[in-house]
């Protein structure tokens, strides 16, 4: 899992903050339903607009074959309706804060 973020040098600290409290939150099954349900519809959106670029359809198929299985865009969107806020703190369960990348630019 990956959780990106644009933020300036100086919240960092802050933001790592807010980071950790979410996951916390999420491990915990404190998630709202109306947040589950706006998060479900725009998977689902970046989900049907990436069969419209080449480069989203060339990682969905590396991707296909690492984890050896093919799903169609129909049974991705069915698997995402199912979610349920228990699965979502089961699979945050596990999570560990692993690699943290902050880019420094010069300005």
């Amino acid at each position: 899992m990956i959780i990106r973020g644009g933020i300036s040098k100086t919240n960092y600290e802050k933001t790592l903050s807010i980071i950790k409290e979410i996951i916390q939150k999420y491990q915990d099954g404190i998630i709202s339903c109306d947040a589950l349900e706006v998060t479900k519809k725009g998977v689902i959106t970046a989900i049907k607009s990436d069969l419209d670029t080449f480069s989203s359809i060339y990682n969905s198929a590396i991707a296909c074959a690492i984890n050896g299985k093919i799903r169609s865009t129909k049974d991705k969107i069915d698997m995402i309706n199912a979610l349920t806020i228990e699965d979502i703190q089961r699979a945050s369960s596990s999570l560990v804060l692993d690699t943290v990348y902050l880019m420094k630019g010069n300005k």
